[in-house]
């Protein structure tokens, strides 16, 4: 089997080169500039990674001393080691030195990455373990992964090979996930998709290391994907020759790992970070926005050299989400199968339809971050419901749509049970038979059964209390028994669909009993002819619109007037007459429950603006999507400007010190628009809202650039307020 020897360290021993149009990733502007030659020799020089906040690790072939030629077979130049420099302000580096003897052998070390207490370093080197220099089948000396720990004194002990390792193939490259939980590698080992893929394993409380997992086709193509790296926000970059959008040679690449392990669409970083030529090992620092990375591209020192650069925009993540959901009756809780959802973007235009099936689900997929949306779902005999959201990073959504019954005009509930609405059967006094204007309202019953086959029925007449009881009871079953042999006789319902039965007075719907004195009117209303359905509970579920009866809810009940009372003498309140201003305490009730409301909901800043109470909105770093977390206030947003429908606002986002003026002022001016755009979609006017991104001109303390702070100082800076432009609304 042909081995791949030509992979991680030594991509520079083959250079692909083809020409593309230039590529440029959204939002992102890169400065770069290569490192001078006490780094950069004639040699190929790569595999940054920072050491702390002030310190580089990199990888270099400066020649070593031995008795024995150290060059290595390959390319002919001398073995790699590892070399450390400060990082000075503009990102050169100086006080190069070798790394570690303990690390550095006769053979090739190179790319590591660290624990964030430099207590760990996980490592690629030939392999080379106990003094023992081992070969595959073929005779080759492949790289492998290593991890080391670092004691008090800072030597390095323990050193040990990864149990995924084998003989027979290689792997290297490591990078650790911010929770440094997940160690990402390079790999030709059985499961390989393309020359070489990415993997991951995790790694316990322990210090155990699982087994290897292959990243997938998202990532891996069929050719070289290589030197993974994980910013602090979970942004996995990595280089690859494999894909149809690269310039030439290896490309850097990035995609963010969400919370839920996916991926987001994998994006070239375009120029002038890729080039024609090889481009690769790419570290960013997540907070400063200043990185490094490797190329072999024209007018460097030597065969690969390394460059900094510095973000000056912010890196926006390709990201879509999936909307998915159920439909359900409102009324019973069921699913609803045969549902029509519509999907439609934040300007009312129909991007996608599709009826539900037997499990009522509904999925609209490649949703586009930070934009608004809305389904609509809609069914025959129920009323539509929709919801607005706004997609974010994370992949899924889950969407509940609950479609009301129409209630069915035709039925009513009368005295608890359900029955046939129609208008009152007339008798003349005294008679049984039926009149012509009864028998329009009987038709009405007949049209209602058969629409609704299932229905069995019971006609039941009822008197007034006048007259002897059992004369009621006969006259009110001679009129039920006309009533429905009317019915019967028209030979369109069945009687065992239908029955009679006569009431007399013993069902009064009112207190006129034996004895009362009652006006007509009020006798009029038990006199009566009821059709009454008796499988009622049989089939209300298939005929959800019948009888049709919801419970309200105590925010309904609030919308639609229901008052509270609140006891007055709670809370300090004055418990009657006036104070000494002739206030009354009615009066001074209402002013304690406004100030109580407005200090609730706003709070006045020591200059004087007015803000809406929330409680801090994060953003993952240097990310504008909106979290969840965040989605929670900026619904208390929303309800302050529906209970105060004149407010306008100010969104504004602000950002800490770190990272460059340009980058902070950009960053800041999407989370404001993100935070905006959120609030729009569920359903305030456009214009009482305006988004603003301040920077860094407004720190609320000490934390500018050069002062050193903790991530706690730095996090009171980033925030993002929402000021009342008109304040004078309020108490209106």
């Amino acid at each position: 089997m042909f081995k791949k020897i030509i992979i991680f360290i030594f991509i520079l021993l083959t250079s692909f080169v083809y020409s593309q149009d230039s590529v440029n990733i959204e939002g992102a502007k890169y400065s770069i500039e290569i490192l001078n030659k006490n780094v950069n020799n004639h040699y190929s020089n790569f595999g940054t990674t920072f050491y702390g906040d002030d310190k580089i690790v990199f990888a270099s072939p400066i020649k070593k001393r031995y008795i024995i030629k150290n060059n290595w077979k390959g390319n002919h130049q001398p073995f790699l080691d590892l070399y450390i420099g400060d990082i000075t302000d503009n990102g050169q580096l100086e006080n190069v030195t070798k790394f570690s003897k303990n690390l550095n052998t006769r053979y090739h070390e190179a790319d590591v990455t660290f624990t964030e207490d430099k207590r760990t370093v996980y490592f690629t080197r030939n392999n080379y373990f106990e003094n023992k220099y081992t070969k595959d089948s073929t005779g080759m000396n492949l790289l492998q992964l290593y991890r080391a720990n670092i004691t008090e004194s800072g030597e390095w002990e323990n050193i040990e090979p990864m149990p995924f390792n084998s003989d027979q193939y290689q792997t290297g490259h490591p990078t650790l996930s911010s929770d440094e939980r997940t160690l990402y590698f390079i790999s030709d080992m059985p499961g390989t998709l393309g020359k070489t893929d990415i993997f991951k394993t995790t790694i316990a409380q322990d210090g155990t290391i699982g087994e290897p997992i292959n990243m997938g086709p998202k990532v891996n193509t069929a050719e070289r994907e290589m030197f993974s790296s994980i910013s602090g926000n979970d942004e996995l970059y990595f280089s690859s020759d494999g894909r149809e959008d690269g310039l030439g040679g290896l490309d850097i690449y990035v995609t963010k790992i969400q919370k839920d392990g996916s991926l987001s669409a994998i994006q070239n970083l375009g120029t002038p970070i890729n080039s024609e030529k090889d481009d690769f090992s790419f570290i960013i620092n997540y907070e400063t926005r200043r990185g490094y990375f490797s190329s072999n591209r024209g007018g460097g020192h030597g065969d690969d050299d390394i460059y900094t650069f510095v973000q000056e925009l912010p890196l926006v993540i390709e990201c879509s989400q999936v909307a998915q959901g159920v439909v359900i009756n409102k009324n019973t809780g069921k699913i609803l199968p045969d549902a029509l959802v519509i999907l439609y973007d934040n300007k009312g235009t129909e991007l996608n339809r599709m009826i539900v099936g037997d499990d009522a689900r509904f999925s609209f997929g490649e949703l586009t971050c930070n934009e608004s949306y809305k389904v609509v779902g809609s069914k025959e005999q129920y009323s539509t419901d929709s919801e607005e959201f706004l997609a974010t990073e994370d992949q899924k959504l889950e969407l509940e749509l609950a479609l009301e019954t129409i209630k069915n005009e035709s039925f009513e509930m009368s005295n608890g049970k359900c029955v046939v609405k129609i208008n009152p059967i007339y008798f003349d006094f005294d008679k049984s038979n039926i009149r012509q204007d009864a028998e329009v309202e009987l038709y009405k019953v007949i049209s209602v059964m058969q629409k609704y086959p299932e229905l069995i029925i019971e006609g039941g007449s009822h008197t007034d209390s006048r007259g002897s009881s059992k004369y009621n009871d006969g006259l009110s079953s001679r009129r039920a028994k006309s009533t429905v042999d009317f019915i019967i006789r028209k030979g369109l319902i069945p009687s065992n669909r239908i029955s009679s039965r006569g009431y007399g007075e013993r069902e009064l719907v009112n207190g006129c009993a034996d004895g009362v004195r009652c006006s007509e009117e009020e006798h009029q209303f038990n006199r009566r002819t009821e059709f009454v359905i008796v499988n009622y509970d049989q089939i209300k579920s298939k005929y959800p619109e019948i009888c049709l009866v919801r419970a309200t809810s105590t925010k309904e009940q609030i919308e639609q007037g229901v008052k509270i009372n609140i006891d007055a003498k709670k809370d300090g309140y004055i418990k009657g007459g006036q104070d000494n201003t002739g206030t009354t305490s009615d009066e001074l009730i209402k002013k304690e429950r406004e100030r109580k409301s407005f200090n609730s909901i706003f709070e006045t800043t020591a200059n004087g603006n007015i803000l809406i109470r929330i409680n801090p909105v994060y953003f993952d770093l240097n990310s504008s999507n909106i979290r969840k977390d965040a989605i929670v206030q900026l619904d208390k947003v929303v309800d302050v400007m529906y209970r105060y429908p004149e407010l306008i606002i100010e969104g504004g986002s602000h950002t800490d010190s770190r990272a460059s003026d340009s980058y902070n002022n950009n960053l800041s001016d999407s989370r404001a628009k993100s935070t905006v755009n959120y609030i729009i979609s569920r359903g305030i006017n456009p214009n009482r809202i305006t988004a603003k991104g301040y920077g860094e001109t407004q720190l609320k303390n000490h934390c500018s650039d050069g002062v050193k702070c903790n991530n706690d100082e730095h996090q009171e800076n980033r925030r993002t307020e929402f000021k009342i432009l008109n304040p004078e609304v309020i108490n209106r």
